[in-house]
C-alpha cells in the first residue's frame, strides 16, 4: 500500500476517535473490523478506542478537547519513561501522566484481541503524543507481531533517545504535519533544560490555511491527504455496533 494511502486510512480511523468523543457513539469502522472498547479515564472521556480484525489491531486517539487535556499539554517538564527502564528515555510529564491514566482501559481492551496481530497506532495532536507513548509500551507490544505508528499534527514527546527508539522499534513510524501547523513545533527542542525531538519520518502536507488554528484542524489534514489520493474512500460499515465501556 502506498504511504499516502496508508496515512489516509489511518486518518479515517483517527477521525472516528474524534467522532466517538463528540457523539458518544461507537466508531464506524471498515468492513472486517469490530469495535473492542473505548480508551478513557476519569476526567478524560472517550480519548480513543481499540478495534480489531482477523489480522490487525488498531488503537486510535483523539486530540485535545477538554480543559483537563490542555493542562496535560502544558506540563512540559520531562520524567523517565516509566515502562522501560535503563534506556535513557525521558518523556513529556503531562503526556506521560495522561497515558498512565488511560493505560488500564487500553490493556483491558487489548486483552480481547487475538494474539500477535499487526498493531496500528494512530492519533491526532495530543492523541499523536499518546500514540507515541503507546507504541513503546511493553504491555501493548506483547499483543503484536509488529507495531506501526502514524500521527497527525503531533507535538514532540520525548528526548533524543526516546525519539530514536520510536524509529528503531517500530515497523513504520510516520508523522504527518501541515504547513503552518504550530503544534508539531512544540515543545521547543530545548525547553527548560530538557531536550525534545520528533521520532520517525516526517511526511509534510502542503495545505496551509489562513491561520495556525485552521492549519492544525484535523479537517485540514483530511483534506490534504484526500488530495494526495485518487483511490475511492475507504468503505465503512454502517451496521450499528453495541457500545462497550
Amino acid at each position: 500500500m502506498k504511504e499516502n494511502t496508508q496515512l489516509l486510512r489511518m486518518a479515517k480511523f483517527t477521525a472516528q476517535a474524534i467522532r466517538q468523543y463528540r457523539t458518544g457513539l461507537p466508531p464506524e469502522l471498515p468492513r472486517g473490523f469490530r469495535f473492542l472498547a473505548r480508551v478513557e479515564a476519569r476526567d478524560f472521556p472517550r480519548m480513543g478506542y481499540v478495534a480489531s480484525s482477523g489480522t490487525h489491531i488498531v488503537v486510535a486517539f483523539r486530540g485535545t478537547k477538554e480543559p483537563e487535556d490542555w493542562k496535560k499539554d502544558l506540563l512540559a517538564t520531562q520524567l523517565p519513561y516509566p515502562y522501560q527502564h535503563g534506556m535513557g528515555w525521558s518523556t513529556h510529564a503531562g503526556f506521560t501522566e495522561l497515558y498512565r491514566l488511560l493505560r488500564p482501559s487500553l490493556r483491558k481492551a487489548l486483552g480481547h484481541a487475538k494474539p500477535k496481530q499487526r498493531l496500528y497506532i494512530t492519533g491526532y495532536s495530543l492523541g499523536g503524543a499518546l500514540a507515541c507513548l503507546c507504541a513503546l509500551d511493553p504491555a501493548v507490544r506483547k499483543h503484536a507481531a509488529s507495531v506501526r505508528l502514524y500521527t497527525f499534527g503531533a507535538p514532540r514527546v520525548g528526548n533524543p533517545a526516546f525519539a530514536g527508539a520510536l524509529s528503531k522499534r517500530t515497523a513504520s513510524c510516520i508523522r504527518a504535519h501541515n504547513d503552518g501547523d504550530w503544534v508539531p513545533t512544540m515543545p521547543p527542542e530545548n525547553f527548560l533544560g530538557a531536550q525534545y525531538r520528533h521520532g520517525g519520518r516526517s511526511f509534510p502536507l502542503h495545505n496551509r490555511k489562513s491561520n495556525p488554528v485552521s492549519s492544525h484542524s484535523f479537517q485540514t489534514y483530511l483534506e490534504a491527504l484526500e488530495k494526495l489520493n485518487s483511490a475511492s474512500p475507504i468503505p465503512v460499515s454502517r451496521r450499528k455496533q453495541p457500545a462497550s465501556s
